[in-house]
């Protein structure tokens, strides 16, 4: 059993990981990858990294941020044509409306 020290970084990686759960946008992850990666070690594997591994985590993240903007993307486009359709049948039940 390890001293104060080794507790003291167990309740550290426990903490980074705890922090990287909770961050939901890919950037933030790409962020906090980038960080730890620079100190030499990421608290999510178990030795350290070497930069194919970064690199391949950071073509990860990107590609998951790709995946959430084109959602984005197509739900703006889905409510987008239910306004426009929306709006054009007010339009023409106003123009049919009015005796001319």
């Amino acid at each position: 059993m390890g001293g104060f020290g080794s507790m003291d970084s167990a309740n550290k990686s426990m903490k980074q990981n705890r922090d990287l759960l909770k961050k939901n946008r890919v950037w933030e992850k790409i962020k906090h990858y980038s960080t730890i990666g620079d100190k030499g070690d990421l608290v999510f594997l178990k030795k350290n990294a070497s930069k194919e591994k970064l690199e391949e985590i950071r073509k990860r993240a990107i590609a998951e941020n790709n995946k959430q903007i084109i959602k984005i993307i197509i739900k703006l486009v889905i409510v987008g044509t239910i306004i426009a359709i929306t709006w054009w049948m007010m339009a023409a039940n106003t123009i049919n409306n009015h005796n001319f």
